[in-house]
């Protein structure tokens, strides 16, 4: 059946809660898509096979065909931020054909309207314009109709296909939705600002951000809708393919649905904070360690200088100089002051001038004896 499905937990970085994202990916279909069991409720045309979701065929049949395919289990709308990005192919061999496809937001799970054929694409129908159904759809329009700017135009439709709440032809872009290539259409809807962003190119080329429009989710569809596709044709056949999908939601907090919300919780994902935490327990750890080989080092510097100055202050210890102090008292250790020489090396008179100047023998080891002097 060609599905991932993928449930997660994001967190919020403002509330520190845990907020829940939910994730389906076709990236092919095949005949059990749409089977028993499948993931895809499949209505009026569809049909799925090697690799494609059929949604309308190029037959000689194929005039006044309504399809609608929709997930099978329905999706949280509000409040939410969501995003769907699939590939569609729109292939015609007349002169004359129509009359286009759609992404859906629907209320149900129930077939398109009966006579949502031609130019309402299985959105809607005459009886069902004007707010019976609460549904949101992205129209892909290979036909142009009364008021329309041209066959080769992108709207946004709510309550109306005749007077959608925002249409823009993709003539400036290049692209033909009647060229038989595989294009791309990513729409991204951001729960926080109210904005729907729908982006579109070739399959291969970079994304275009192509059409923005403001939409209040909450007064537009159902807390929860069944999302998928519909297509249909008219007078003329045509072929309306998708060849994958990608759909994720992301919760928000009920704050997010009240208008002028600063978006103040940044989501990240939750694979993030054991990194964080784990990289705070190592600079914790070294800091820690630092400190207590410091504290050790000025311990030890501190015995030593508390042995030495015990060792000087000892009643009756022998009296402790410096190699200075000794060079100065016997005038650099000059042949005046020699007093003799033996194995161990040269004895020498001096005198320290302290409080009372005092005469001294000082011996100077030859570094070169081989003696050993025991004590």
């Amino acid at each position: 059946m060609l599905m991932l499905l993928t449930i997660s937990w994001l967190f919020s970085q403002a509330s520190l809660s845990f907020v829940e994202s939910y994730n389906f990916s076709f990236p092919g279909f095949d005949s059990g898509s749409c089977g028993n069991g499948g993931n895809l409720i499949c209505m009026g045309s569809v049909t799925a096979s090697n690799g494609s979701l059929n949604i309308t065929m190029d037959q000689p049949s194929n005039e006044n065909q309504v399809g609608r395919v929709l997930f099978r289990y329905p999706v949280l709308a509000w409040p939410v931020s969501f995003s769907t990005t699939f590939t569609a192919r729109i292939i015609t061999n007349h002169s004359k054909s129509g009359d286009g496809m759609a992404f859906i937001m629907a209320q149900d799970d129930q077939p398109s309207p009966s006579e949502s054929y031609g130019s309402y694409l299985g959105i809607l129908d005459s009886a069902t314009q004007g707010g019976v159904l609460r549904q949101l759809a992205v129209e892909l329009d290979t036909f142009r109709n009364e008021n329309e700017e041209d066959g080769n135009h992108i709207a946004i439709d709510t309550i109306s296909v005749t007077n959608p709440v925002a249409s823009k032809s993709l003539n400036s872009t290049g692209i033909n939705l009647k060229s038989g290539k595989d294009i791309k259409i990513k729409i991204d809807y951001d729960g926080w600002n109210k904005t729907l962003y729908i982006y579109v190119a070739y399959s291969g080329d970079p994304l275009v951000n192509f059409l923005n429009k403001k939409i209040i989710m909450k007064n537009t569809v159902p807390k929860y809708v069944y999302v998928g596709f519909t297509a249909s044709t008219g007078e003329a056949s045509e072929t309306h393919q998708v060849l994958d999908w990608d759909f994720t939601v992301y919760e928000l907090p009920k704050k997010s649905l009240k208008g002028g919300v600063e978006r103040d919780d940044k989501i990240l994902l939750i694979v993030v904070v054991p990194v964080v935490v784990v990289l705070l327990i190592i600079l914790a750890l070294a800091l820690t360690f630092a400190l207590k080989a410091r504290r050790s080092k000025r311990k030890r510097s501190g015995k030593n200088e508390d042995l030495d100055m015990l060792t000087r202050n000892v009643a009756n210890a022998p009296r402790i100089y410096t190699y200075r102090q000794l060079s100065k008292a016997t005038h650099n250790f000059s042949k005046a002051n020699l007093l003799g020489t033996g194995g161990f090396g040269s004895v020498y008179k001096g005198v320290i001038s302290d409080d009372t100047p005092s005469t001294i023998a000082v011996k100077k080891i030859n570094a070169t004896t081989k003696q050993r002097t025991v004590y």
